[in-house]
């Protein structure tokens, strides 16, 4: 098990999670892989949002080569109920990952407005099994004494679920 933590962050909410989860794995003695994704052309919040609610994907810097990575969670923001540009060009340009292990997780105000499920169902037209999907409140982050627990649990799966395979 090599897990690889992709992420996308503004405010650094994504990143605090990210970083938590590297930390949970690291307690357990896996070494994860964090991986930032940004924007190939830096826009304002207010244009990334209407592009997020139409759904367009963003061009990336990089795509992530993911062939040595299993798990992969996916840490990005959820925007008025909307996935971000950065996750949306993230998974479009996914290429050689069927049958990978993807966690889909996201940060947000509480309002995901079926965006968890559009998440998994994109992730799984790439031929991923999607082990989970799941948020955590941007307050229940900030509060930090859910976070641990919310991580555990993330973590928990992916192992259990990556033990089933091997």
């Amino acid at each position: 098990m090599r897990p690889a933590i992709v992420y996308h962050s503004r405010q650094g909410h994504n990143k605090a999670l990210a970083m938590s989860l590297s930390e949970e794995f690291q307690g357990r003695g896996i070494d994860a892989v964090m991986i930032r994704i940004v924007a190939r052309t830096g826009t304002g919040m207010v244009k990334s949002l209407v592009r997020a609610i139409l759904c367009r994907a963003a061009r990336l810097e990089q795509q992530p080569d993911l062939q040595e990575y299993n798990p992969v969670i996916v840490c990005s923001p959820i925007w008025a109920g909307h996935l971000t540009p950065e996750f949306l060009g993230f998974v479009k340009g996914l290429r050689a990952v069927e049958g990978k292990q993807f966690y889909s997780l996201h940060c947000c105000f509480g309002d995901t407005a079926g965006a968890l499920g559009r998440a998994s169902e994109l992730l799984q037209q790439k031929g991923v099994e999607v082990l989970g999907t799941g948020y955590i409140t941007t307050s229940d982050l900030l509060e930090r004494a859910k976070l641990p627990v919310f991580v555990k649990g993330v973590v928990d799966v992916c192992i259990d679920r990556s033990d089933q395979v091997t």
